[in-house]
């Protein structure tokens, strides 16, 4: 058996480059003397890309989220709450919705697909699967294809080839 104990155990190259570092509970590995994978309370903190042959994710608050990049804080979320609400959703900053983030797209389980507005609170191109209609301005749609717009002006402009125009 070999054990090390220390308040700051350091395993490095004959030239000083840290391979592992231990101190304060933090578990630390390193490539090349640069920080790649640290123990938390949580888990684990990975730097860098985590190649592995598969991955499991088990949550306890039921919401499974993958960080497409640490830097532009976009999210790609899984929500599995209750069969009802499981969802694929596009977010901006984090998994729940404040004035300060977005939501860009939602496909729920049912087949229903939302795409919102610039606020990211309001449905503005809705396909409900179960009714099969398209609601455009609309979460609601009340035909086949429902247009609702609250403005004044054109709220439809059919075209042909270029050559027929109809506004509604």
């Amino acid at each position: 058996n070999l054990k090390i104990g220390g308040a700051n155990v350091e395993i490095t190259t004959a030239g000083g480059t840290k391979y592992f570092q231990g101190a304060s509970n933090i578990a630390r590995l390193y490539h090349t003397g640069n920080e790649k994978l640290a123990t938390t309370a949580t888990g684990i903190d990975v730097t860098g890309t985590a190649t592995m042959d598969g991955l499991t994710v088990q949550t306890t608050n039921g919401t499974n989220v993958l960080l497409e990049s640490s830097n532009s804080y976009q999210y790609l979320q899984f929500k599995n709450t209750v069969e009802t609400n499981n969802y694929l959703g596009f977010v901006a900053d984090d998994f729940t919705l404040t004035a300060a983030n977005k939501k860009y797209l939602q496909v729920e389980n049912g087949g229903d697909i939302s795409f919102y507005d610039d606020t990211g609170t309001t449905a503005k191109f809705f396909w409900d699967a179960s009714e099969e209609r398209l609601g455009i301005g609309t979460a609601s749609p009340a035909k086949l294809l429902h247009l609702s717009e609250t403005g004044d002006g054109t709220k439809l402009r059919i075209t042909r080839g270029g050559l027929c125009e109809w506004d509604f």
